[in-house]
């Protein structure tokens, strides 16, 4: 049984989730400051502010949303990628898509960003 699919797309699950936990302090200092321009003085004095008044805690305000997007958008471009290295390799004549040179990868690269942009477009 090939779990190659499967394999793929929890990889892309959780690189989005990593992603988020990652960005997503700087995404909320971003918000505040874009909404309160006039309370925080700087970057620096919203983080401080932020984390003395809500803790560590309020930085990640709102995290679920972003885990569901960016985990749901990974785990597709992830998988489409995968299957479509298969794809290259099935066209080009090559049994394994470790065998994928950079170009036909690119290849394999291109046709899965067009599912990644059609699912952006539905949302």
């Amino acid at each position: 049984m090939d779990f190659t699919l499967l394999v793929d797309v929890l990889a892309g699950v959780t690189g989005g989730f990593a992603s988020v936990f990652v960005g997503q302090p700087l995404d909320t200092v971003k918000v505040k400051m874009q909404l309160f321009p006039q309370m925080y003085d700087g970057m620096i004095s919203c983080l401080s502010n932020t984390v003395r008044q809500q803790g560590f805690r309020g930085l990640y305000a709102g995290i679920l949303p972003a885990l569901a997007s960016n985990g749901a958008d990974d785990a597709v471009m992830f998988g489409t990628y995968g299957q479509c290295q298969k794809i290259v390799a099935k066209s080009v004549g090559v049994s394994n898509t470790t065998d994928l040179n950079y170009i036909e990868n690119a290849a394999a690269g291109s046709i899965a960003s067009v599912s990644k942009m059609v699912l952006n477009m539905v949302n």
